[in-house]
């Protein structure tokens, strides 16, 4: 499938709505459908993407590891991937075993940040970020200005509401315009306090798909580490119109990956953009099949 490229921002202004579930699971089944994808996860504190997806991460080529590695020719070895869970899938992440007192730096590396976003575009079809919920980190804000498409993830609960309207409000005094943004209603049910009309009109963005409410359905998922599209269901079918919305493909059907061989991404990336200050080089690491 061709598509433009773009990079994806998932964004949530209160905790607990989900937001790494769905950023994780499009970005694997966008991977499904042959789109090379990356998945950033900017949670340094929690970081849930890898899990959800079942990859680990390790601290030798932990996020943390990418920032403080000086020689881009290596900047390829810290976006990590299984090819028996998507050979056009590549995530970079912190580890769980990087101390939360180094991963604060981040927090001041603004620039870093941005080379990082640069790098990804440059190399993949389509970037998935996941944004924690501290909107005010610099990796928010460089996120959504450089972003495509802000796909904001929330719950019926009003608070989830609340802050997103709040946070628009400051976005909008930053010069973002509001069509970038689109709001994902998650783990939604019939509420007749709280529907569709109303969370629009209270918002004035667009709304989109609403992921069904599946409580077990999804914690089955986290605790085995198996991504909600290895199953059909309705959330699965919920994601695939997500991805849909993406690529401006309606009709965005599950594919099988085939056994064909895709070109690394940074040796594809240094034939094209050889010009750039960033020179790609991808090495498989050893061991691996």
């Amino acid at each position: 499938m061709e598509v433009v490229k773009q990079l994806i921002v998932f964004a949530h202004f209160k905790g607990g709505v989900g937001n790494s579930f769905i950023a994780s699971n499009v970005a694997l089944e966008l991977a499904k459908n042959k789109i090379l994808t990356c998945l950033i996860d900017f949670d340094t504190k929690l970081p849930n993407c890898a899990n959800i997806l079942g990859l680990e991460v390790k601290k030798k080529n932990s996020m943390y590891k990418f920032f403080n590695n000086n020689n881009p020719d290596l900047k390829g070895d810290y976006f990590i991937y299984d090819k028996n869970i998507s050979q056009n899938l590549y995530i970079i992440s912190s580890s769980c075993e990087d101390e939360v007192e180094v991963l604060e730096e981040l927090n001041d590396n603004s620039n870093d940040i941005e080379d990082l976003l640069n790098i990804s575009k440059e190399a993949f079809d389509i970037v998935i970020v996941d944004l924690p919920v501290d909107y005010q980190n610099p990796q928010v804000i460089s996120s959504i200005q450089k972003a495509d498409k802000i796909f904001i993830i929330g719950d019926l609960d009003i608070n989830a509401i609340e802050n997103t309207f709040r946070y628009l409000e400051m976005y909008k005094s930053l010069n973002i315009p509001l069509t970038k943004f689109t709001y994902i209603p998650n783990k939604f049910f019939d509420n007749n306090d709280i529907t569709i009309s109303t969370i629009k009109e209270t918002l004035g963005i667009r709304i989109g798909t609403s992921v069904p409410f599946d409580y077990q359905l999804v914690l089955d998922s986290i605790i085995k580490s198996k991504p909600i599209i290895s199953t059909k269901n309705k959330i699965t079918n919920a994601i695939r119109d997500i991805c849909g919305m993406i690529t401006g493909n309606i009709q965005f059907d599950e594919v099988v990956e085939g056994d064909s061989i895709i070109k690394n991404p940074f040796d594809q990336a240094k034939e094209e953009v050889a010009s750039t200050k960033f020179e790609f080089v991808f090495k498989e690491k050893e061991g691996e099949d």
